[in-house]
C-alpha cells in the first residue's frame, strides 16, 4: 500500500504582514539594515527578499500617510 503524499501548500507572502507590523509596532532602529535584521530574526521563515519588499511597502505606506493625512 502506497503512502499518500500531502499536497504542498504555498506559504503566504510575509512582506505585507511585516510592513504593517513595522509601521505599527516596529523597532526603533537607526536604519533600514537594522529593521531588516529585526524582521529576519522575528520571522525565521522570512527571506531576505521578503524583508526588503516589506521595507519598500512600509516606506510607501508611510509616504501615503504623510501625503494624505488620516481624516482628510
Amino acid at each position: 500500500m502506497r503512502a499518500r503524499s500531502r499536497p504542498v501548500q504555498a506559504r503566504a507572502d510575509l512582506a505585507p504582514i511585516i510592513a504593517q507590523v513595522v509601521l505599527e509596532h516596529g523597532p526603533k532602529t537607526s536604519g533600514p539594515e537594522e529593521t531588516i535584521a529585526w524582521a529576519l530574526s522575528t520571522w525565521p521563515g522570512c527571506t531576505v527578499e521578503e524583508a526588503h519588499r516589506a521595507m519598500r511597502i512600509a516606506f510607501e505606506l508611510h509616504l501615503l500617510d504623510v501625503i494624505v493625512p488620516a481624516g482628510r
